[in-house]
């Protein structure tokens, strides 16, 4: 019979509450109080690490300790390639039309956040499908362009 490896478990239940943060079906008072850091919803700090480290002093210790977890994983099973994917695009600080165009703060309310939101199956789904998915309009078309540059110029420096 085979010894638990309990870092594994101990991992998987510190792990359980980023799952419930990024889950808008999951309601509970618990979620309620770790939703926001000085504005920004816990789940943006899952992809970004700077952002991580500006807001640590304004964390309560249970998030701390629940993003510090995170990051070991990250570290120790090499997912930092992966976690770009939970990167939302309006806080991203290198994705300079954010600052710009206040629409990319909008999407967020419609779902669209991060690269997993407009992606399927690892591709960029087309302007079309995003349309009828979050209800964009034909306006919108030069900002998924800008969104698409992005996620290409990353996955360029990820190839090299």
């Amino acid at each position: 019979m085979a010894l638990l490896n309990l870092r594994k478990y101990f991992y998987a239940a510190q792990l359980r509450p980023l799952a419930c943060w990024c889950r808008p079906d999951y309601e509970f008072r618990w979620k309620e109080m770790e939703r926001e850091i000085q504005g920004y919803q816990t789940q943006i700090l899952m992809g970004d690490k700077y952002l991580r480290g500006a807001l640590r002093h304004a964390m309560d210790p249970i998030v701390a300790f629940t993003l510090e977890i995170w990051n070991v994983i990250v570290e120790k099973y090499k997912l930092k390639r992966g976690v770009h994917a939970l990167k939302w695009f309006t806080y991203d600080s290198r994705f300079k039309p954010r600052v710009y165009d206040s629409r990319f703060k909008e999407w967020a309310q419609k779902g669209i956040t991060a690269m997993y939101t407009v992606s399927e199956n690892g591709q960029f789904m087309s302007f079309q499908d995003l349309k009828s998915k979050y209800g964009l309009e034909n306006k919108d078309f030069f900002q998924i362009i800008a969104i698409k540059r992005l996620l290409d110029k990353r996955d360029e420096a990820r190839t090299r």
